[in-house]
């Protein structure tokens, strides 16, 4: 069962907080399409689970975040540089056959268009990543197809990747441009082994404020916009 607390603030609204698993069907104790905004701290794989693990978790509370936000509604979430391959994976479209083939909806069923993209240092050490989204009309899958498919759309990334690597790998041991020029033209097997299936690059785009942003820091911010908070006993 969920377990609700009720928290006063200065404007006489509650907050309540929810015991929930939002890594399953219905984890989340609330209605289809009857939230308008959702702000999250994702795991990073470091404190709680695991980066591996995270590949099976973020695309399960990405569709499961999709069942109870409105069409239109805003998610805005906080993880590490780490698991970015991992939001690409569930949230980018992917199409097969190399590139050339027709675009398939994302892991995610297409139910979330990125707005925004903002790399920062967390506490000045630490790469993160903050993603701002916003709900579609499009009705997301299974969680355990969407798993599936991020699975898949993940071992595409990195096969790329990998490809990538012994291709230029290859350029730079190139005696001369001449020879690197004819490893670029020909088909080696980093190019015949690399995935059919292609992952498109997530929108959004770089920025360097996020739209709240005001110029100050963030901790003066905080301050300034916090506000007063009295438990309800």
């Amino acid at each position: 069962n969920a377990i609700r607390a009720g928290v006063g603030v200065s404007s006489g609204s509650v907050v309540e907080f929810w015991a929930c698993s939002s890594g399953i069907d219905g984890g989340i104790p609330l209605a289809n399409a009857s939230v308008d905004k959702v702000v999250a701290d994702l795991p990073f794989g470091k404190q709680f689970g695991s980066v591996v693990e995270n590949e099976q978790l973020y695309p399960r509370i990405l569709c499961e975040l999709a069942r109870v936000v409105k069409q239109g509604g805003k998610c805005v979430f906080l993880t590490s540089s780490a698991n970015e391959i991992i939001v690409r994976a569930a949230l980018a479209q992917v199409r097969r056959g190399g590139g050339n083939g027709k675009a398939e909806a994302s892991s995610c069923g297409d139910a979330w268009d990125v707005e925004l993209r903002y790399s920062f240092l967390l506490f000045s050490k630490m790469k993160a990543r903050i993603y701002v989204l916003r709900r579609t009309q499009n009705t997301p899958p299974p969680i355990l197809v969407a798993c599936l498919r991020c699975s898949e759309a993940l071992a595409a990334l990195r096969g790329h990747a990998e490809a990538n690597a012994t291709k230029w790998k290859q350029i730079s041991s190139a005696k001369c441009e001449h020879d690197a020029q004819n490893i670029r033209k020909s088909e080696l097997h980093w190019d015949h082994d690399k995935p059919t299936l292609f992952v498109h690059k997530l929108g959004g785009g770089g920025c360097n404020r996020l739209p709240w942003d005001d110029g100050r820091s963030w901790e003066i911010q905080w301050r300034l916009s916090r506000p007063s908070l009295d438990v309800v006993k």
